[in-house]
């Protein structure tokens, strides 16, 4: 598994976080997959998502507020995510 299939069964284990919004998120990333076969974008898009969910260190809470944050932007952009997020 990656980070981002682990991120989601962390999050299963938390009684807190409803299935349904773990389930959306399994459905979002599994059609982000798909779509960053044709799309360099998308690629670098699930690349970013798994450098943070990849931080285990950090809470959920944390992580989830960065993936918010980058996936809020309305263009393309290039981020240098350790200086995005301020995280190592």
């Amino acid at each position: 598994m990656g980070p981002i299939e682990n991120f989601l069964t962390e999050m299963r284990e938390q009684p807190c976080i409803g299935s349904e919004l773990v389930d959306q998120l399994e459905g979002a990333h599994r059609a982000m997959e798909a779509e960053a076969l044709s799309n360099m974008h998308a690629r670098e898009l699930l690349r970013a998502i798994n450098w943070i969910t990849a931080h285990t260190e950090r809470s959920i809470v944390e992580r989830l507020d960065q993936i918010q944050r980058l996936t809020s932007f309305k263009t393309h952009v290039i981020l240098n995510m350790p200086h995005f997020t301020g995280w190592t």
